[in-house]
């Protein structure tokens, strides 16, 4: 790598004042511990996805920070396409969660590993606080058999956060968004993010476009990241919230339908209202009216659910009458 790589790192926050100074301390380290002669310039530009988030007031010792405002909650798609267009010439974007901390070498790891094996997508090994794997640093993409497993053989509780041979060799399926090196060549030719679902679609179909154009996509065990999630929507996740609990089966309905057809598309619907069943049934009292909310959906459309400000999270809002 030479000094005239340039790096743009793209933060969405909303409701991240609790976390994002953090996130910019570790990205500066990261950046810093690469040497001066193959440092690259960075740009940090900084999404306010909320009128709450005081993005503007974060400071940086490595990055030159642009701060934009999104103008309300338009998605993380839709706002990580904000940050590309300010920065459209840079060689690499690096896709990055408010809720995330690089350690000191993995910027140094990412950009090595993309340049030596001309990836067009490169992702860490997630990480929790205590330094141990977290999350699905790399995943099968969405398809009927693995929502079989998902939905029947119980797999969202015994999935792996990483695939062994991906681990092993590098060579991966998909990776996750929370922290993802683009190399900017590709991404400027797939258009940017995709926009169909506001979120959890992105990675999925930025790897499967990669993987369609004969591209790499490598996961670099030796970058490590530590990924609190939730920590960027007031703790909020798919198991806590119905609408980002929708949001993210829906995303996956819609992958399928576009890289696999309809048909496949309605396959993955009865496997996840099967799903929602067996849960309304067998699941805590407190949990089964997610579950029971989710099986009226997905019998009534399965499309992502609507977007205000954020997907929707009563169920009495939720599309009616729509067939994939």
């Amino acid at each position: 790598m030479s000094d005239n790589i340039r790096l743009a790192v793209i933060v969405v926050c909303y409701h991240s004042d609790s976390v994002i100074q953090s996130c910019v301390d570790a990205l500066d380290d990261a950046v810093l511990a690469i040497s001066s002669v193959d440092r690259p310039r960075v740009d940090l530009v900084l999404i306010a996805n909320s009128a709450q988030d005081r993005a503007k007031e974060v400071n940086s010792r490595a990055c030159n920070v642009i701060s934009l405002d999104a103008g309300g909650n338009v998605g993380f798609s839709p706002a990580v396409n904000i940050g590309i267009q300010a920065t459209d010439d840079a060689d690499f974007f690096l896709l990055l969660n408010p809720d995330t901390q690089l350690t000191p070498n993995c910027l140094d790891v990412l950009l090595s590993v993309a340049k030596s094996r001309d990836a067009a997508l490169v992702g860490p090994l997630l990480m929790d606080s205590a330094g141990q794997p977290h999350g699905l640093s790399e995943r099968p993409f969405a398809s009927v058999r693995s929502e079989f497993a998902t939905q029947l053989l119980a797999g969202e509780w015994i999935r792996a956060p990483y695939g062994k041979h991906a681990y092993n060799v590098g060579d991966a399926r998909c990776l996750t968004g929370a922290c993802l090196l683009v190399e900017g060549d590709f991404l400027r030719a797939v258009g940017g993010l995709d926009t169909e679902v506001r979120m959890y679609l992105e990675d999925l179909l930025l790897c499967w476009e990669a993987h369609q154009r004969g591209r790499r996509v490598v996961l670099a065990p030796a970058a490590r990241c530590r990924h609190a999630v939730g920590g960027s929507a007031q703790g909020q996740n798919f198991s806590s919230s119905l609408g980002l609990h929708l949001t993210a089966l829906g995303a996956r309905i819609s992958f399928v339908r576009r890289t696999s057809g309809v048909y496949q598309a309605f396959l993955l619907r009865i496997l996840i209202g099967l799903g929602a069943a067996i849960r309304v049934v067998f699941a805590p009292r407190q949990q089964r009216k997610k579950h029971l909310a989710a099986l009226r959906w997905v019998l009534a459309s399965g499309r992502p659910p609507l977007w205000h400000e954020g997907p929707v999270l009563d169920e009495s809002t939720l599309p009616l009458g729509e067939t994939t």
